[in-house]
Parts: structure tokens; C-alpha cells; sequence
């Protein structure tokens, strides 16, 4: 469990709204554990949102589908996990910053680790068009990933399902690599493939991403986020990241 302090007035048992929030699954920053949700992203969220005077219905979906439903405006609610992009701010509203910068490290499998370890650049692995990135849709890979993929156009495997499919296509060779959080990273090589299926780098040119920021429907409206904003400075967002999980 990630702890974080509050430091806002407490709001009358009158005044909660109930605030729809989507998680993909997503451990350790979003998941269910023994019935709960739980986990990085959603501690610092739950924090805030109580200190604005919001109790969250958390709902579990994949991460297209509940994109889809906040852009169309279908459901006044909220996703946790995703960073502020210009070809988003149109159709829908995001918080401060949940999070610093996000670590991100490079993932691989027994064969593909050893030619990544070759080279000293993960933009190098990039540009070898022999090897297979899988894409996780519908994420966005952060301004320095997205410009090597723009340039070297490497063959891809779209991925829409949750990221644990995404660790078993790299696990099963079905693709060379991917991109995720060291802290996902660091999950998945200890619990969901033991033995050392997957292979983790941390190229000396990969840079954090951006941070990650609460996303809204527009039906939402200013005010709410502004709550929101409120209730992740009480409890001290943009929070740093730790580097490993917290058991």
C-alpha cells in the first residue's frame, strides 16, 4: 500500500459526490487485490479525491474503452494513468500532474536481450527494423519514443488488451521488446514471469516520460478539476516514484 499525508479541511458527509474513475489493470499502479483497488496511482487518487470532497466508484476497464467513453462524453468520470497530450485537450480535461516524470525502462526477452545488449542506445534498437515493438494502444510513448517511432517506423504489434498480454507477447517471442514504467517493470519480472522470461534495460539515452495526470470528461467542467487540483496538492502530488514495489 502507498501512503501519501493530507493536508486539506475535511469536507461535510453532505457535501461527497460520488466521481467515477476507470483503471485499467494495471499492477502495481492500478489493480484489485482481495476485492480492493489498489495501488500507486490509485492511493495518491483516492487521497486527493476525498479532499475535494469526492467518493470514487472505481470501474475497471480496458484502457480503449474507457477513453473512448470520457472522449464521447458518455459517462461524466474520470481514468487514472495517462499523459497530457495536444491531441487530447480537445475533447477532454486533465489535472495537474499525479506524478513526476514517468521512468520508463526498455523490455525484452531472453533472445532479443541478448542483441539489445549490444548496443549502448535504446534508439538503436529502435531503428532495427528486423525487431518488433509491441504497442500498447491506446497509450502515448512520451515526445522521445514517439519522434524514434515517427523516424525509424520499426514494425509494431498493436496491443489493446492489459499489460500483463503485453508482457506474455514478449515472454512468448511473439515481439522483441516494449516500452513501460520501471515500477510495472519491476512487477512483472518478479511476480507474473519468474525464471527470467523478461529482460530489463535502462539505456543511458531513455529519458522519463512526462508525468502522468488525472483525465476527465468534459461534462466534468472546470470546477471539478479545480477540486481536484486542490485535493492532489493536499496530498502532495506530483508524488515521486518509487524503485521498486512496495510489498
Amino acid at each position: 500500500m502507498y501512503c501519501f499525508s493530507t493536508a486539506f479541511p475535511a469536507h461535510a458527509e453532505t457535501d461527497t459526490e460520488t466521481l467515477t474513475v476507470f483503471f485499467e489493470d494495471r499492477p502495481p499502479l492500478a489493480y484489485q487485490k482481495k476485492g480492493k483497488t489498489t495501488g500507486f496511482l490509485v492511493d495518491i487518487t483516492s487521497e486527493a479525491a476525498r479532499g475535494a470532497g469526492f467518493e470514487i466508484d472505481w470501474q475497471q476497464a480496458p484502457a480503449t474503452r474507457s477513453i473512448h467513453i470520457l472522449t464521447e462524453d458518455r459517462v461524466k468520470g474520470c481514468s487514472i494513468g495517462w499523459f497530457k497530450v495536444t491531441e487530447r485537450e480537445g475533447s477532454l480535461l486533465f489535472t495537474t500532474a499525479i506524478s513526476d516524470p514517468v521512468p520508463v525502462v526498455m523490455v525484452a526477452n531472453r533472445l532479443s536481450a541478448k542483441r539489445i545488449a549490444k548496443r549502448r542506445h535504446a534508439e538503436d534498437t529502435v531503428a532495427d527494423t528486423s525487431m518488433r515493438m509491441i504497442r500498447k494502444r491506446p497509450w502515448h510513448y512520451g515526445a522521445q519514443i514517439e519522434a524514434w517511432l515517427a523516424r525509424y517506423r520499426p514494425p509494431v504489434i498493436q496491443d489493446v488488451l492489459a499489460p500483463q498480454h503485453s508482457m506474455a507477447l514478449i515472454a512468448s517471442g511473439r515481439g522483441e521488446y516494449t516500452f513501460i514504467t520501471s515500477l510495472e517493470a519491476d512487477y512483472y519480472s518478479r511476480h507474473a514471469h519468474p525464471g527470467r522470461l523478461i529482460f530489463i534495460f535502462s539505456p543511458p539515452d531513455l529519458k522519463p516520460l512526462q508525468p502522468f495526470h488525472i483525465l476527465c470528461s468534459k461534462s466534468i467542467g472546470h470546477h471539478s478539476i479545480a477540486r481536484l487540483n486542490m485535493g492532489l496538492e493536499g496530498a502532495g502530488a506530483p508524488i515521486s516514484w518509487p524503485d521498486t514495489e512496495r510489498e
